[in-house]
This record gives C-alpha cells, sequence and structure tokens, in this order.
C-alpha cells in the first residue's frame, strides 16, 4: 500500500504542464538560447526534486523544497509572462526538514486554478514564517478567482483525475505525519490562502 502511494505522488507530475513546459522552451531556442538552456535546467532540477524521494515519510530540507517551488515557478512564469508574480517570504531554517511535495503542489494550485484562471493574471505569495522556537507556519496565498463553499468541498475530496496531488493528498500526508491539518480559507473573486503549522522536528520525535 506504501508503495502504491509512492508510486501515485510521482505519478502527478503533470503531463500537460510538461507539454507546455517543453513548448516553452523549444520557442526560445531560436531567439533566446541562453533563457532556454536556464528553463532546461530548472525543468530537469523539477523533475528529479519531485521523482527522488524513495518512500512517503522520508523527509527533506526546507531549502531543497523552495528549490523545488522556484524551479517550477520559473518555468511557469516563462509562459505567462507578467501576468504571473510571485512573491517569496521567508523566515526559517533552511534546514529544517518537511515532508517532500508539500509545498509545490499548493503553489501550483494557486497558479492554474486560481490567478490563471482569470484573464489579467495575478499574484501567489509563498510564506514561511517561523512563530516560535518550535512551530513554522507555511502558507500559499493568492489573489485569483476563489472558490465558492461548494467548489471548497469538491477539491477537498480524494480525486487525482481532477486535483492533481491535491488537497485531500497533502492534508492526509500531515495527519498521518503530525495529526496536523491544512486551513483553506477562499471566497470568490477574492483568492484562497492554505496555511499548516509544522513542528521544528522530525515526525518521529
Amino acid at each position: 500500500a506504501r508503495d502504491a502511494e509512492i508510486a501515485f505522488l510521482r505519478s502527478q507530475i503533470n503531463p500537460h504542464f510538461l507539454h507546455n513546459a517543453l513548448n516553452a522552451i523549444a520557442e526560445l531556442c531560436v531567439d533566446m538560447p541562453d533563457k532556454a538552456e536556464q528553463l532546461t535546467l530548472q525543468l530537469s532540477r523539477y523533475l528529479r526534486s519531485c521523482i527522488q524521494f524513495k518512500q512517503l515519510d522520508s523527509l527533506t530540507g526546507l531549502r531543497n523544497e523552495l528549490e523545488l517551488v522556484e524551479a517550477y515557478a520559473v518555468i511557469e512564469q516563462a509562459r505567462f509572462g507578467e501576468r504571473l508574480e510571485i512573491r517569496y517570504e521567508v523566515d526559517a531554517d533552511p534546514h529544517m526538514r518537511i515532508p517532500p511535495l508539500i509545498l509545490q503542489p499548493l503553489v501550483e494550485n494557486a497558479i492554474r486554478h486560481g490567478v490563471m484562471s482569470r484573464a489579467r493574471g495575478g499574484r501567489v505569495t509563498v510564506s514561511v514564517k517561523r512563530l516560535d522556537e518550535g512551530e513554522v507556519r507555511f502558507a500559499v496565498e493568492d489573489d485569483g478567482v476563489g472558490m465558492s463553499a461548494r467548489k471548497l468541498e469538491e477539491v477537498l475530496q480524494p480525486d487525482a483525475s481532477k486535483n492533481g496531488v491535491g488537497l485531500w493528498n497533502i492534508g492526509r500526508r500531515l495527519k498521518l505525519l503530525y495529526d496536523r491539518s491544512l486551513r483553506i480559507d477562499s471566497a470568490e473573486g477574492e483568492g484562497t490562502r492554505v496555511t499548516f503549522e509544522l513542528p521544528v522536528r522530525s515526525p518521529d520525535g
């Protein structure tokens, strides 16, 4: 069952995203080869980070997870240009151990289903703030289209075909590893904010 869950997480490398990323790189090859090379390296980093963990409860460094987020964001910004703004507010130990693929899918959701669902685009803010010596708060916030209560209920269902890695899966991992929960605040036309706290220690103590 655990191997099946690992395979599931690895399968969430979205084929549609890969298709768009490769098209964006191809378009840059002639006129901006240096930029195309940079994006290719970012894509390589993204793919490597997505598939390198070997078990569901393995941990990675906060710095590594943020590098994965940045690699993904750079590729998306190359596609969407000025329509997409990404901000980072990080005040925590970069060596803190966290579950892999815990932030990047939230950023992906914010971009794909939040700010890029409207013509003018918008901003995604990734926040990692130390609350005290024992707790760190993680937040991904966008000023996109937001969700109704009914839509929020839908995206919290375990339906991988609709929601990618999905909020349900991330929430389940947090519950299993830390007995923590996701908090989601959203309103139509106002954006979405997803937050959770983690202790500054490994799940096994």
